[in-house]
């Protein structure tokens, strides 16, 4: 059964929305998540995939992933692309 993006959002995110004290609580808190969703998906469809994007606000999840969270996931299962949110025209 495929489910809607909007389902997916309503399922998992359950419109919360969080408040952190610093970028260092954000970045551990984001890395656990990233970690849990990811460990569910590898369990249920064998396989993670994630779009990445660039900058300085993920970059404090992506160095708490490496410094704090290496060890807890199976990285092969885990498919990373690249995404870019800026809007570009086709030229």
């Amino acid at each position: 059964m495929k489910r809607s993006i909007n389902n997916f959002y309503d399922e998992t995110m359950n419109n919360k929305t969080f408040i952190f004290r610093n970028k260092s609580e954000l970045g551990k808190n984001a890395a656990q998540q990233f970690i849990r969703i990811a460990a569910e998906s590898i369990e249920k469809n064998g396989r993670f995939s994630v779009a990445l994007s660039g900058g300085s606000t993920p970059k404090i999840m992506y160095t708490e992933l490496v410094e704090n969270f290496a060890d807890q996931l199976d990285w092969r299962n885990v498919h990373f692309f690249w995404s870019d949110e800026r809007y570009v025209p086709l030229s």
